[in-house]
């Protein structure tokens, strides 16, 4: 798995209010899903499409930073 995504996670999870986190975590999303550096299970590719599908809609920090612990719980990482 790409760091940058990993840092993402974890950014994202402390500030899920900073739209430039938000975009660089979206980024790294599309990069892991298109270019996968490991085996994703589907509850992680799940966890990470929903993230994904919250940043673009650019819903609420409450929601994002849900979608955040979520992908990160499920990657392992909380």
């Amino acid at each position: 798995m790409i760091q940058r995504l990993l840092d993402g996670l974890r950014a994202l999870v402390d500030a899920p209010h900073d739209a430039r986190v938000a975009a660089d975590c979206a980024d790294a999303i599309r990069l892991e899903l298109d270019c996968m550096q490991m085996e994703l299970t589907p509850a992680q590719r799940s966890a990470l499409r929903r993230l994904l599908e919250s940043i673009d809609a650019e819903a609420p920090p409450s929601e994002l930073r849900t979608h955040a612990v979520s992908a990160a719980s499920v990657l392992g990482l909380l």
